[in-house]
């Protein structure tokens, strides 16, 4: 358990894991803080401060919003459109979203995405205005809120289970698009696999372990097991190791 209280010039705002606690301001300063309601696994821990704008759309109670640098042309509607359809979509496939709100928060200088626990980071130049692609690096930051944040892994050599995982999601929420006559199909064309790379693999460093084993290969795994066993025993499994499971690891 963690807060964040951070104290900036007037004109600049913070976003954060957790709920807003403080938003005072005095004289040219400004003091934010966040808390977050539940435990985090300390590497989801993160924070953003600068001359930010946002826009917010609701999704029941839960508040879903995009924020980005001052200036920086963001198609605003497409993202959070597309967010709350897929937050709806993996809430309806797995459990309610777990946490207070959900932020995308789009930075310059970084590459891809980073699921940190109500507050993703997104590349700038690239989630701003947003293509196909995008939309399924937007599903799969967002479905490691259940896998990886929610219930997190113990141990570097099971990242699969969460890579894997968001790798699947991210085509399921894909799906809209590439199956539009919905007649079931797997997606596994979605997976992408380099030969030699293993799901799992010991040897390697934390760092060296981000191949394709543990994103596309896992996502090909986990599909196999969802074709042979079906739909509804799939799905239900995985409810039930969220439940089980859930702020821990």
């Amino acid at each position: 358990r963690f807060s964040i209280e951070i104290t900036m010039p007037v004109a600049e705002r913070l976003i954060a894991n957790g709920r807003l606690l403080k938003d005072d301001v005095a004289g040219l300063e400004r003091t934010m803080s966040y808390r977050p309601d539940k435990p985090l696994p300390t590497y989801l821990m993160a924070f953003a401060q600068g001359d930010f704008f946002s826009a917010t759309r609701m999704h029941g109670s839960l508040p879903v919003s995009v924020w980005a640098r001052r200036g920086v042309q963001v198609e605003w509607d497409a993202i959070l459109n597309e967010t709350v359809r897929e937050i709806a979509l993996f809430e309806k496939l797995l459990t309610p979203y777990p946490y207070e709100k959900y932020v995308i928060v789009l930075v310059p200088e970084f590459g891809g995405g980073m699921e940190h626990a109500s507050i993703t980071f997104n590349e700038e130049t690239r989630s701003s205005q947003p293509l196909r692609g995008d939309f399924g690096l937007m599903a799969h930051e967002l479905g490691h809120h259940w896998f990886g944040d929610l219930v997190t892994v113990t141990h570097w050599d099971d990242l699969w289970v969460k890579e894997g995982m968001a790798t699947l999601l991210s085509a399921e929420a894909m799906r809209t698009f590439e199956d539009e006559k919905q007649t079931g199909l797997m997606m596994g064309d979605f997976f992408n696999i380099k030969n030699g790379d293993a799901i799992r693999d010991p040897a390697l460093s934390p760092g060296e372990k981000y191949t394709s084993g543990p994103y596309g290969r896992a996502a090909w795994f986990y599909t196999q097991i969802r074709s042979m066993i079906g739909e509804k025993a799939f799905w239900g499994a995985l409810r039930t190791l969220l439940i089980e499971n859930q702020y821990g690891s």
